[in-house]
């Protein structure tokens, strides 16, 4: 199995970054490059992968030790935590490209630990990876509203996923769904 975390990676220079930006500056669908990263990425963003990683792949406590990480950086490492949804499309298509070149037939889940406002183009790819077999688990949002507003936790065909507190109660932060 595959596991492919996003928006930030264990810290903003990864192979990851690199391998997006070599197929991008090859032309592949007209891609743009990826903003440069920060050589410190705020510590919440490392943070953020690194436990999302360990869940998955923890020797100890992780789901599935033996699953590979792809850690793909869609958003640039400042404290703003705010990027293009240009980014992520992008790292969609790479990431289909990757799977249609390279892919062993195994699942491939995808987690999107972001959140911004409602988007058409966001929501389109995260549908068009759920067709091509990948699954896409998104975070609902922390605005304390209906994650139906906000992309890509709108996504039709997504996993969305909503914060819990110590007492697997929802926190008044955590966005919301029906």
């Amino acid at each position: 199995m595959t596991a492919v975390i996003m928006p930030r990676g264990f810290i903003c220079s990864t192979p990851a970054l690199t391998a997006i930006r070599r197929s991008l500056a090859a032309g592949l669908n007209g891609a743009r490059d990826l903003p440069d990263p920060s050589p410190t990425p705020p510590a919440s963003a490392a943070t953020t992968a690194r436990k999302m990683a360990s869940l998955i792949t923890g020797t100890t406590t992780g789901a599935a030790p033996k699953t590979e990480i792809v850690d793909i950086v869609v958003l640039p490492c400042s404290r703003k935590m705010t990027g293009e949804a240009s980014n992520l499309i992008e790292a969609a298509e790479w990431l289909l490209i990757r799977e249609a070149d390279h892919g062993d037939g195994k699942p491939v889940i995808v987690n999107m630990s972001l959140a911004g406002k409602w988007s058409r183009k966001i929501n389109d790819a995260v549908g068009v990876m759920m067709a091509y077999g990948l699954a896409v688990v998104v975070a609902a949002g922390n605005n304390g509203e209906d994650a139906c507003r906000f992309s890509p936790a709108s996504a039709n065909d997504a996993v969305t996923e909503a914060a819990t507190g110590p007492q697997v109660e929802t926190p008044g932060f955590s966005n919301f769904g029906t």
